[in-house]
């Protein structure tokens, strides 16, 4: 799981720096362009990876019941709560809950964002606010698990209103003291040293009602200086993150996510060896993802990027009629 919490950490963390240098450069941010550019980004792929599942489901390459609704809720991120309130039958949509949960989020998030900006907040303001309702999500999370005892654990591993707080807390290191854009910020040793005892910490405590609790919010916080760390140290400690085997692993990321899961159910039961099978599902699963981004996703960025230029001449334009 916290492959998971670091995933919706640097999630936040990515799309609050893009929403931040956009208002910064422009003053306001177009959420027209955003959700256009998040659609090419996600759906595509997205709906292509369901169609190819589905295809393994009735052939018989992949050894699940067919259950139009799983189908369905992975069609509108809606897989969580399908998770948690119907059993999910197709294995190979399982991973996908956690696009639903970000899927959520990113509904409402640039909402928010231009709301306090309009408001006139600064973005150390901005981050205390986040911080509130980080500290709101926490709450809820012990509220289900101390007062309401019939909540099912389900609910508190998969449900976006007990998980986005992770991506919040992204968000707020974007705002408060970004190291890709405030000069300033810069990790603290002893900030540094406790964020990673603290994740420790974390990984030691066994407690049932801890991990479905307070878990996510030590983890999150933790994940702030060890951050700042990484991406200020990129260029010398951390070197290797920019090799090109990582980035181009980094390319394929989201497909491999989609699919990975899908090879893997379909590979084992026909391979005695469990490490071939590895093997050979990790195998398919890049040649997969390749294939999308060489056939799809590079073509739609080159669109993204025009979409990008176009918005920029555009405000450009209206700063230059300003004047």
């Amino acid at each position: 799981m916290f492959g998971v919490t670091a995933f919706f950490f640097l999630s936040g963390f990515l799309i609050t720096t893009l929403m931040r240098r956009e208002h910064e450069l422009s003053g306001s941010i177009s959420l027209r362009n955003f959700y256009i550019r998040r659609s090419l980004r996600i759906f595509p792929p997205l709906y292509l990876t369901i169609g190819f599942i589905l295809i393994l489901v009735v052939t018989g390459a992949l050894n699940t019941r067919v259950e139009s609704g799983s189908f369905f809720a992975a069609s509108t991120f809606a897989t969580n709560y399908w998770i948690i309130f119907k059993n999910i039958r197709n294995f190979g949509l399982g991973p996908l809950w956690s696009l639903a949960v970000e899927e959520h989020f990113y509904f409402l998030f640039p909402f928010l964002f231009l709301l306090m900006n309009r408001l006139g907040l600064s973005y150390k303001n901005q981050s205390w606010a986040l911080g509130g309702l980080c500290l709101i999500f926490l709450i809820w999370r012990l509220l289900l698990v101390f007062l309401y005892s019939g909540v099912p654990m389900k609910y508190l591993l998969y449900a976006s209103d007990t998980r986005v707080d992770s991506i919040l807390f992204g968000c707020i290191l974007a705002l408060r003291a970004n190291p890709m854009l405030d000069r300033w910020a810069y990790p603290s040793k002893t900030w540094s040293v406790l964020g990673i005892l603290v994740l420790l910490l974390s990984f030691c405590i066994r407690n049932n009602d801890y991990r479905l609790t307070l878990h996510y919010s030590l983890q999150g916080l933790a994940l702030i200086p060890i951050f700042t760390l990484v991406i200020y140290r990129a260029a010398d400690w951390f070197r290797w993150l920019n090799g090109r085997v990582i980035r181009f692993v980094g390319s394929l990321s989201y497909t491999m996510y989609l699919v990975h899961s899908s090879f893997l159910f379909a590979v084992l039961p026909r391979v005695r060896s469990h490490t071939f099978a590895v093997f050979l599902a990790l195998t398919l699963t890049l040649f997969y993802a390749y294939m999308m981004n060489l056939l799809v996703e590079r073509p739609l960025a080159r669109i993204k990027r025009r979409i990008k230029s176009v918005s920029q001449a555009k405000s450009s334009q209206e700063q230059f009629c300003s004047i």
